[in-house]
């Protein structure tokens, strides 16, 4: 990805380039092509920038059009349909770059210019004459944005790293912060404003932020709580609508000259997009460089996903590429500041990151994001069909007749009915209470816990299933977890000059997906019904109708790392210089006997979420102290 970063004096001091000179450095590892700082009076951008795009390779940021300044990091899709709605002239349209585009676009339509762009985007204008400072990020967040605001200065960066290096930026651990990171455990924790930084936030995906002197807003611009639902005449007719989505917002995503690569599973989502690369790439005569995470096919082979991969790589003349990571592609992940780097998966993906970079592949397109949408598994429905009173219907899919014919298994189908029809109708209190009685108890310092504020960051949402199909994937947009990967692989990516592209995430096609009818994610007994159906024409039956995605090399060497996780957090047991220091947020004995316990017992692994958060909250303590101690530091060097 492109770079972006700035800062905004809010008390009209002026921002030269060495104001954002230590910015620029704390990201000067990131693959690039150019790099400039702009300065007017009291507002400074910088940009790393990464050619993709025909169009960005004479591209030149900032960029200044009259009273406006833009700096961006950006691809927008469907340019033709913004070049109409514009009134651009034909022969203004060749070469456009995307900046340009966005700067028209906000010159016609304001603070709601975001309604009109699609696209992977984040971007800050600055208005000469309004004075203030307009800023916006796509509405699936794949492009970062971190900002610093405070009643003298508002700063803002692709990359906490940039960011926290302003001298302006005070960069203060946030402990109401560290205390959830506590309670959800490293896998399932998420935030979509908050950071582990005081005063740090992230612009939340699907909104835009304008600041001035006096007064800073946000608004949400996009929401799948806003789309109208509608039905088609046919199964057919679903079909052809999300297959012609599907195929323009792929194309749109390989709108470049450079190499490109692919994510495959062997799944419904990743093969899809493969093939439609693949066949798209083929008429330009290339073809995508394809990655599976799975390791390569062994004595297991007709048992394992590699059924699924190679047949598809065979049907379309491509050649997989399977990652096999070395203990030194896991082992550095131990050393990551997970304060101002998300590592969301990246265990894998960045071994696939290392050879596409030798490669020279600069975009690189994943399915992710297909499983909660496009090809979501209908969960929502039985208790949407209770609380119409479809009874025929729910008992057809509950199969309670059979249930009532063999009275053995009656409590297996009331706890079924209990867990998926009643409980998605508790209150979130409730079910809370629940989830935690039955997890793993965080090593969070007792005394620690009973200070901490915890309304003063309310939680994202939990991920559940909800009371119909529309509301849980509402409530899978809102938690944010679709967002944190996307995060991490753009912070990740920017070192190895490599874009990530998520095709079935795009707007019109979760638009579309949204307004269905739910009874269309389940049909003839088989989930994920309408994907299946519309991608049958291009994937093999052993793909768009497998009904068991099942992969196990891939989760064999996922237990694997596991264990050499929980060896590595056992090892550290030992560390008793480590154990001996008191630590304000962690209950460090409990947690010690915990590993102690889990290693004996063969329960780690179970613990592994809570205990690898405990662990990255000691390292914490160690690098930055308390957020007191971070401030007199911060002080003291300037910084």
């Amino acid at each position: 990805m492109s770079a972006i970063l700035g800062m905004f004096s809010r008390t009209g001091k002026p921002v030269s380039a060495d104001t954002l000179r230590p910015a620029m450095d704390a990201i000067a590892h990131y693959v690039t092509d150019e790099s400039k700082i702009w300065t007017s009076g009291e507002l400074g951008f910088g940009q790393l920038m990464l050619h993709v795009t025909p169009e960005s390779v004479h591209e030149t940021l900032p960029l200044t059009v009259g009273d406006l300044t833009i700096t961006a990091d950006a691809r927008l899709d469907y340019r033709d349909d913004l070049f109409t709605e514009l009134a651009i002239p034909h022969a203004e349209r060749s070469g456009m770059p995307d900046s340009l585009l966005i700067l028209r676009a906000y010159q016609k339509w304001g603070e709601d210019c975001p309604k009109h762009l699609l696209g992977d985007y984040a971007f800050a204008i600055w208005d000469a004459r309004q004075q203030s400072l307009y800023c916006a990020r796509d509405h699936i967040g794949a492009k970062p944005f971190y900002y610093y605001n405070t009643p003298e200065v508002f700063a803002f960066a692709s990359d906490i790293r940039a960011l926290i290096a302003f001298d302006d930026v005070k960069h203060q651990l946030d402990e109401v912060e560290i205390a959830h990171y506590l309670l959800a455990g490293a896998i399932d924790y998420v935030s979509t404003f908050y950071t582990f930084f005081r005063d740090v936030y992230k612009l939340t995906y699907g909104h835009w932020l304008t600041v001035n002197r006096e007064t800073l807003r946000t608004e949400r611009y996009w929401s799948p709580r806003d789309l109208p639902t509608f039905r088609l005449p046919t199964m057919d007719d679903y079909a052809d609508q999300l297959f012609e989505l599907v195929q323009q917002a792929v194309a749109a995503r390989l709108r470049t000259d450079m190499p490109v690569g692919t994510h495959l599973s062997g799944g419904m989502d990743s093969s899809a997009v493969t093939v439609l690369a693949a066949r798209l790439l083929r008429q330009q005569g290339r073809q995508p460089s394809v990655f599976s995470w799975s390791p390569p096919p062994g004595d297991d082979f007709e048992t394992t996903e590699h059924r699924r991969i190679l047949p598809l790589c065979q049907q379309e003349g491509l050649e997989p590429i399977y990652t096999e990571p070395t203990q030194k592609d896991q082992d550095w992940l131990f050393d990551v500041d997970i304060s101002t780097t998300p590592v969301q998966t990246m265990a894998i993906e960045a071994v696939v990151q290392r050879i596409a970079a030798q490669r020279g592949i600069r975009v690189m397109l994943s399915g992710w994001g297909g499983d909660e949408f496009i090809s979501f598994n209908g969960v929502g429905l039985p208790t949407e069909l209770f609380l119409k009173g479809n009874w025929r219907t729910l008992a057809h899919f509950m199969k309670l007749r059979s249930a009532l014919r063999h009275p053995r298994n009656l409590p297996k189908t009331i706890r079924n009915f209990w867990q998926t029809v009643l409980t998605p109708i508790l209150p979130d209190s409730l079910y809370n209470d629940l989830k935690r009685a039955k997890n793993s108890e965080p090593y969070i310092n007792p005394d620690f816990a009973a200070q901490v504020n915890f309304n003063a960051h309310p939680p994202n949402p939990v991920v559940r299933t909800r009371t119909s199909i529309r509301a849980t994937q509402e409530r899978i947009y809102e938690n944010g977890r679709l967002t944190a990967r996307p995060e991490s692989w753009a912070i990740f990516g920017a070192e190895h000059g490599i874009t990530y592209a998520y095709p079935l995430l795009d707007r019109r096609v979760l638009e579309f997906i949204y307004a269905v009818p739910g009874d269309l994610y389940f049909q003839d007994r088989k989930a994920r019904y309408l994907h299946r159906y519309t991608m049958a024409r291009i994937l093999p039956q052993s793909v768009a109708w497998d009904l068991v995605k099942d992969d196990p090399a891939l989760i064999n060497r996922n237990k694997q790392w596991a264990a050499e996780e929980s060896e590595s957090a056992n090892s550290r047991s030992t560390d008793e210089a480590r154990w001996a220091r008191s630590n304000p947020w962690v209950d460090v004995d409990r947690l010690h006997e915990a590993i102690l316990e889990g290693n004996a017992n063969g329960e780690m692994v179970k613990r592994l979420g809570k205990i690898r958060a405990a662990l990255d909250v000691m390292t914490l303590w160690e690098r930055w102290g308390s957020p007191t101690e971070t401030e007199a530091s911060a002080e003291s060097s300037g910084t």
